[in-house]
């Protein structure tokens, strides 16, 4: 039995426009409430910070869940499925979490209310995510050969995806398990061949010494090598990655705001470290920090 139909797949589509024009509802009475007399007053901010952060978690479930809609038709019934058991869920995380925001607010919660009672959202729950539909949707995963949920992506990025697997598999775990069981810092053994590979510059621009084309981020790319290693080991090789990258977009950051030439030349040594992070007692601390 399968959640994929039609009828399904409509209920799901609908009740996300619902909440989305309820979603739409909050932003705009925390925009004025946030901006008296159409401009951005900091304190005003300051006092909808709790606010303004459900909503952007709000906004990331429901962006995601769009998505998913929207990709449906391409999706094989494996993934149209999960499609469907995080849909249902997200509904109804979003419905509590938009209640409470309207609380804060004052405003009329009705609408939510309709949608948390609502027989499309019943419906979508007790074929998407009940237990049955998720012990079934379950043994298909834990039995599936082919790719789960797999994510287009262009040539370049398929390559570079495919050759992290193998260096996940091969390099990274055989050493997973000790580091995470005896909670290790990540061994030079582990981040040499890392560096050989070129990790660490896959944020680094190219005018630095590292991959990243010039003038944009390839943040398509990044995703799937940060997935690759996490394959083996999120802590000793997937997150490694992104310490480099945030610390890279700070630097650049920092380069361009400060354009004298000690600055930048300041800011072009520490890109090209991050690019090639060393164990030695200088930077013992930084190789720490990519844990």
């Amino acid at each position: 039995m399968t959640v994929t139909n039609s009828s399904v797949a409509g209920a799901a589509a609908q009740l996300l426009d619902q909440t989305q024009a309820a979603f739409d509802v909050a932003v705009l009475r925390t925009a004025k409430l946030c901006a008296p007399g159409g401009k951005l007053d900091p304190k005003c901010l300051d006092e909808q910070q709790g606010v303004s952060y459900e909503i952007a978690l709000v906004n990331a479930d429901l962006l995601a869940a769009q998505t998913l809609v929207r990709s449906g038709a391409d999706a094989s019934e494996m993934d149209a499925n999960l499609a469907m058991a995080f849909i249902a869920e997200a509904v109804a995380s979003v419905v509590a979490r938009l209640q409470g925001v309207y609380i804060a607010l004052g405003l009329d919660a009705g609408e939510l209310h309709a949608i948390s009672a609502s027989d499309g959202l019943r419906t979508l729950r007790r074929e998407a995510s009940s237990p049955a539909a998720l012990a079934r949707l379950g043994k298909t995963v834990a039995f599936a050969s082919s790719e789960i949920a797999d994510v287009a992506v262009d040539e370049q990025t398929a390559m570079a995806r495919d050759a992290f697997r193998r260096f996940a598999a091969d390099v990274v775990a055989p050493m997973a398990e000790k580091i995470h069981r005896h909670d290790l810092t990540v061994p030079e053994s582990l981040l040499e061949p890392m560096r050989e590979v070129g990790v660490f510059g896959l944020s680094i621009p190219e005018e630095y010494g590292g991959s990243s084309p010039e003038g944009h981020e390839n943040t398509p790319m990044m995703i799937a090598v940060t997935e690759a290693l996490s394959e083996a080991s999120l802590a000793a090789a997937g997150s490694l990655i992104t310490r480099p990258e945030i610390l890279a977009r700070a630097l650049l950051a920092g380069a361009l705001q400060n354009r004298s030439r000690i600055g930048c030349r300041a800011s072009r040594r520490a890109i090209r470290c991050v690019r090639s992070p060393s164990p030695s007692p200088t930077t013992a601390r930084t190789s720490r920090a990519f844990r």
